[in-house]
């Protein structure tokens, strides 16, 4: 499975415009779409109104994906706005194991039924995640890496996750990318690309947009 991770500096942020984004890229070949709402002002936004607002365009748009939008440390203060969103919800949203309310933003998004997908940047992450309680709750586990090294960090963060029984989706960032996601489609994992994590294709080229990203993905997946 392919993800797309829509947000980058090309992509404008509202909903409208998002949403021909991710027409765009699920015609490539993406299932599966990850959004960041944004409010009027310009700022990213866990209010009510705007997430219910991008959920809605997006999923006129492409009905059969999946939809999944982010929350952060910035949320963990203003849980009652998870509480308060409203219909449309997305299909799921990324808590990150290594903020600190973690648990309480699971717990929050699974009483609204909304499923979780764990955001695991390290082996310290990997092993929260084991022993919250709700790893059996969550719907996949989003292996994360960047920086350097960023093969060598997805190999041990998999190694840690082994007792983790959770379909896992890796992605990498910027020049790691494709080496992330090549490693990932090869060992049959699902993966993660899009403007949010690289501008480049995997011969090193500027890619035209999102759709361009997930389509080399998709070639690589058949590729084998």
């Amino acid at each position: 499975m392919i993800q797309c991770a829509l947000n980058g500096p090309r992509v404008a942020m509202t909903a409208h415009q998002l949403a021909r984004d991710a027409r765009a890229a699920v015609d490539a070949g993406a299932a599966s779409l990850h959004l960041h709402p944004y409010g009027a002002d310009g700022r990213e936004s866990v209010d009510p109104e705007d997430v219910a607002a991008a959920v809605a365009e997006v999923r006129a748009a492409c009905p059969r994906a999946e939809l999944g939008v982010p929350t952060g440390a910035r949320i963990a203060a203003d849980l009652p706005a998870v509480a308060a969103w409203r219909d449309p919800l997305p299909d799921m949203a990324s808590v990150n194991l290594s903020e600190e309310h973690h648990v309480a933003v699971m717990e929050a998004l699974l009483a609204r039924g909304i499923a979780v997908e764990a955001g695991v940047w390290s082996v310290d992450d990997a092993e929260r995640l084991a022993s919250c309680g709700l790893a059996d709750r969550c719907r996949r586990v989003l292996v994360e890496v960047g920086g350097d090294e960023q093969l060598r960090k997805a190999e041990a963060v998999e190694a840690a996750l082994a007792g983790v029984a959770l379909p896992q989706l890796h992605h990498g960032e910027d020049a790691g990318t494709w080496d992330v996601v090549r490693r990932a489609l090869g060992k049959g994992l699902d993966a993660r690309v899009g403007l949010e994590d690289t501008e480049v294709l995997p011969g090193g080229g500027r890619a035209a947009g999102n759709a361009a990203l997930v389509a080399a993905a998709v070639d690589l997946a058949r590729a084998g």
